[in-house]
C-alpha cells in the first residue's frame, strides 16, 4: 500500500483489510481484529485485553486492572535518596512522574 499523499493514507487505510503471516497464534489473530475494529463501541477496552486467553496465556498470568495500577501514590516528599531506593517499587510511569516533579529530567 503505497501512497504518495500523506492525506489520503488514513482513508486508505481504514478501508484496507490487514493481512497477517500464516503462522501467526489464533489467539494473536483474535486480540489483534478487536484492538484493531473499527467501531470505538466494539472495540475491547485495556481491561479486557489485560484478560484476553493471548495476553494471559490462557488464564495462567493475570494482570492489574487499570484501578489497580492507580491506586499507588507517589509520595513527593521523598529525598533524593528514598526516591531512589525505592525505584524497584515504581512502575516507568510512575518513576518518569516523580523525576519530572522533582526537575531531575527535561
Amino acid at each position: 500500500m503505497k501512497c504518495t499523499n500523506p492525506c489520503y493514507a488514513p482513508k486508505k487505510t481504514k478501508k484496507k483489510r490487514v493481512e497477517y503471516p500464516a503462522n501467526t497464534h489464533p489467539d494473536l489473530l483474535n486480540l489483534l481484529m478487536l484492538l484493531l475494529e473499527k467501531d470505538p463501541s466494539k472495540r475491547i477496552t485495556i481491561d479486557e485485553a489485560k484478560k484476553h486467553p493471548w495476553v494471559t496465556d490462557n488464564g495462567k498470568v493475570i494482570l492489574p486492572t487499570i484501578a489497580q495500577h492507580c491506586v499507588a501514590k507517589v509520595n513527593m516528599e521523598q529525598s533524593e535518596e528514598e526516591m531512589l531506593n525505592s525505584i524497584t517499587k515504581l512502575s516507568g510511569f510512575q518513576l518518569a512522574f516523580v523525576m519530572v516533579r522533582k526537575k531531575k529530567i527535561c
